[in-house]
């Protein structure tokens, strides 16, 4: 599915962004605790962590994300549900849904942004600032930038996207693997 950033659904299209097909990938437990990257909400009732350092942060300038986050980006990441674990507080999560479709997941206790699971069921969209230790993640794509704030100067090293692209080309911009669902130890 293709979404153009003009419409009041764009960040539907960040969270929907169409059907990535996914191979396969076998790890040992050791190599999945080695690239475990934990995270949690800012009062520990939501915590989670994923597996694996192969992939990158993407920033959303648009008027939504300013607002949710208070500040001039979303930075997020899109995580193959496969590489995505909850250790605990799943149900301590309310979700607000705006008329456009935009969609927040947060903790309930402390309002804190935490991840949710994407409308194509792969993969989970990952708030960047709820990870404890982002090893070798860096920011490798801008999206929404035609909509940046104003007063916002300069943006990092990383692809810029006038508008949120399609799945499959943010997919590849931020080396989202082709993975399966389910994990193989």
């Amino acid at each position: 599915m293709n979404v153009v950033a003009t419409t009041s659904n764009k960040h539907q299209g960040v969270r929907v962004l169409g059907h990535l097909a996914l191979g396969s990938i076998t790890k040992s437990a050791t190599e999945m605790e080695s690239s475990k990257i934990n995270g949690q909400c800012l009062c520990g009732e939501v915590q989670f962590f994923i597996e694996g350092e192969h992939f990158g942060i993407y920033q959303c300038h648009c008027s939504e994300c300013r607002r949710i986050t208070g500040s001039a980006a979303n930075s997020s990441c899109i995580v193959p549900v496969g590489r995505f674990s909850w250790v605990k507080g799943e149900s301590k999560i309310t979700s607000y849904i705006h008329e456009s479709g935009y969609r927040s997941d947060f903790c309930s206790r402390c309002g804190s942004a935490v991840p949710s699971i994407m409308r194509n069921g792969e993969h989970f969209w990952v708030p960047a600032g709820a990870l404890e230790d982002v090893g070798q993640l860096a920011v490798a794509a801008h999206l929404c930038v035609a909509s940046k704030a104003r007063w916002e100067t300069s943006l990092s090293d990383g692809i810029r996207y006038e508008a949120v692209p399609a799945f499959e080309e943010l997919a590849a911009a931020l080396g989202v693997a082709r993975e399966s669902r389910g994990r193989s130890t």
